[in-house]
């Protein structure tokens, strides 16, 4: 019996050597860093980058973002016409004009009267204060004089494994003087592509969001402006589901609705995102929502304004009383997600909403 059971332990030792090793599943080592880098014919820029996208800073431009890409395609929209040029001291004024809006991704701020007095703050040059493996933080340099006594720090910091970005902004009041700010996300896209914004259930505008500014006002107004509306609400502004999905390049397509300079939409979305969907990838941006608070334009989360090539997304914060000494902050995060089949038309977003929830919830 002895006997027996040693051969039968000798045949199970001769039987697991034959059998191969299986190692033990194990993700795969994160790939990325930050470099400095020459782009569009700015000095020193940082390039953040992981195995799936990269976003490219310029801080001698207010730390713009001038591109964000996935699998080595930028979704931002570029005007190269500005390549390499830089703020001066001749580009403003007490008025707040400047020279670059319409450029990637850019903050921006407006006090309670809705004045643009900050532009040498966010579009000024910037130092960068620290760098870490896969982020880095930037501040304003001294501008004349430093308009609004605000100071803006601003930090990116990108997933080691995924396609998300983290832009944090925040802005100090160094003045004397209690303000009040409201700080908002300006982020450019070339379409075609389309605007996805989830709607808000109960809101203060009809269907949850307004046209307010096409083609001066006139459409609104005019007899054969509404006809226009009626078109545009038709092939370019259209409710999907529980959804606003807005096809800019429509505009151009004079069989189907007039040809306008720009439109900017109003909505008040409590969702906080919205995304750009281009092909088979969505961008999704995510950003605080507070239900309370006093708004520069009262009920206003998003303004996005749009042309036939470009669409900007851009959601506000409330506006925000900040003593001296003290900050207010604006976060946003960014997402590409797959959606495994192109979306081209309005029609084909439906059913989006879960897709993109699922995966910035379950990151």
């Amino acid at each position: 019996m002895r006997a027996r059971s040693v051969a039968c332990v000798a045949a199970a030792v001769a039987f697991l050597g034959c059998v191969k090793s299986v190692p033990s599943k194990r993700e795969e080592p994160a790939k990325g860093g930050v470099e400095k880098l020459d782009h569009r014919g700015w000095k020193e820029c940082y390039k953040l980058w992981n195995a799936s996208c990269e976003a490219i800073v310029a801080p001698a431009v207010g730390s713009r973002v001038v591109a964000f890409a996935y699998r080595g395609k930028n979704v931002l929209f570029e005007d190269k016409s500005l390549n390499g040029r830089v703020m001066t001291s001749s580009d403003y004024d007490d008025e707040g004009r400047y020279w670059m809006p319409w450029d990637g991704s850019q903050p921006d701020m407006f006090n309670e009267k809705g004045y643009r007095q900050f532009y040498p703050v966010w579009m000024g040059a910037y130092k960068v204060t620290k760098a870490e493996p896969l982020g880095i933080t930037t501040e304003c340099l001294p501008q004349k004089p430093q308009q609004g006594d605000a100071h803006c720090i601003k930090t990116f910091a990108l997933d080691p494994r995924k396609p998300r970005l983290t832009f944090a902004y925040k802005m100090v009041n160094q003045g004397k003087d209690a303000k009040t700010w409201a700080l908002l996300q300006r982020t450019l896209f070339a379409a075609p592509g389309l605007l996805l914004v989830p709607l808000k259930s109960k809101s203060a505008f009809e269907g949850g969001w307004k046209i307010v500014e096409p083609a001066g006002g006139e459409i609104l107004t005019t007899s054969s402006g509404q006809r226009t509306l009626a078109r545009i609400k038709e092939h370019i502004v259209v409710p999907v589901g529980d959804c606003l999905v807005v096809a800019p390049h429509m505009l151009g397509a004079k069989s189907k609705v007039f040809v306008f300079d720009s439109i900017t939409l109003h909505t008040d979305s409590d969702a906080g995102w919205m995304a750009w969907i281009k092909d088979d990838v969505a961008f999704v941006m995510q950003y605080p929502y507070s239900a309370g608070g006093k708004r520069r334009v009262p009920n206003v989360v998003t303004q996005n304004w749009f042309t036939a090539d470009r669409m900007e997304l851009c959601p506000f914060s409330p506006l925000t009383e900040v003593k001296p000494g003290g900050s207010v902050s604006f976060d946003t995060v960014w997402t590409f997600v797959p959606l495994g089949r192109p979306v081209a038309e309005p029609k084909q977003a439906e059913g989006l909403r879960a897709v993109i929830e699922k995966a910035i919830r379950n990151p």
